[in-house]
């Protein structure tokens, strides 16, 4: 809801806001509803970005990458 009524008020109707072939696919899959309980975008199925589909477990990967990339800087900047 909140997806559509925001792609309404921008006057992009069916660009976004929608799952619809040539719409832009930006969306999280989430077991239960978001509406009623927000913890459940804590633990996403997968989200699509772009068109591209991205599994939990590429979620995962991707902040795990992250977090060591930003633990290595950290060390280095504490060695100077």
């Amino acid at each position: 809801m909140v997806t559509t009524e925001g792609a309404r008020y921008l006057g992009a109707d069916g660009e976004f806001g929608v799952v619809a072939a040539g719409a832009r696919a930006d969306l999280i899959l989430v077991v239960g509803d978001p509406i009623t309980d927000l913890s459940v975008l804590r633990e996403p199925v997968g989200v699509m970005v772009n068109g591209h589909w991205r599994t939990r477990e590429e979620l995962i990967a991707v902040l795990e990458a992250n977090a060591a990339k930003f633990e290595s800087a950290r060390e280095e900047e504490k060695a100077r």
